[in-house]
């Protein structure tokens, strides 16, 4: 650890703590950070949109996967494209929803979606480029749409949703989640928080959604969102679960 710490010194890692048997073992901060430090955890934001789904479909505020995502978002229905009809739970959480999307840099619509005017409607008025379902495009607007639909359907926001369900029995108390122009919580990008609650959140999954002897998370939910639903882009970036890349 002393020869990672100092490796660590000139790199762009601001904080790291190593977790063994669910105990710290080591932390490392830059100058100027410590465990008390909020870090923006970007695209690492999916996952916990994906968890929360996940306990939304246990508590009966959605079906299942497969329910159609006008069913919370009905505004599907009046769009001129009625392929977008077909879209699911499903093809959002596994980046096949078929909305053309272009998320790197080189060609990339991400400015764009983020200075809109109102960000559910800038994502659903992309074109429909293939048949849901059946072709990935990673798109920090499908994650959005999970969140858009998981307001509907449960009536509150995410980051209260997420405490009531998952944040406060973890002990996560430096969750910050940024929004949208409409208060919709940025599904795909806008979580911050300590270093040390980040970690809680990769323990309660490798703990197959239990915490202190409670089922925080269905063990199935965490075994199908970690196992891969499709190959991913192809370009060995690794394939993809619901909102964990595997």
């Amino acid at each position: 650890f002393a020869q990672l710490h100092a490796d660590l010194e000139s790199s762009d890692v601001y904080a790291m703590v190593t977790v063994k048997d669910g105990v710290i073992i080591d932390e490392y901060y830059q100058e100027g950070y410590d465990e008390t430090s909020v870090f923006p955890l970007h695209s690492c934001t999916k996952s916990f949109t994906g968890a929360l789904v996940g306990i939304a479909i246990e508590q009966g505020y959605f079906t299942s996967v497969d329910d159609p995502l006008s069913d919370y978002l009905p505004q599907v229905l009046d769009l001129a494209d009625t392929g977008k009809q077909q879209i699911t739970l499903r093809h959002l959480l596994t980046h096949t929803s078929g909305l053309e999307w272009y998320e790197w840099a080189g060609r990339s619509n991400w400015q764009e979606f983020r200075s809109a005017e109102n960000w559910v409607d800038y994502i659903l008025n992309r074109n429909l480029v293939a048949t849901p379902g059946t072709v990935f495009a990673y798109s920090t607007g499908n994650s959005h749409l999970l969140a858009a639909a998981l307001e509907s359907a449960t009536g509150m926001g995410e980051l209260e949703y997420a405490r009531e369900n998952l944040f406060d029995a973890l002990g996560m108390d430096s969750v910050v989640w940024g929004t949208d122009p409409q208060g919709i919580a940025d599904g795909g990008n806008g979580i911050s928080m300590t270093v040390r609650d980040a970690a809680r959140f990769g323990q309660l999954y490798l703990q197959n959604g239990q915490w202190n002897g409670e089922q925080l998370i269905s063990a199935q939910w965490v075994a199908e969102s970690t196992a891969a639903q499709n190959n991913g882009a192809g370009d060995g970036a690794g394939s993809y679960g619901y909102q964990w890349w595997i």
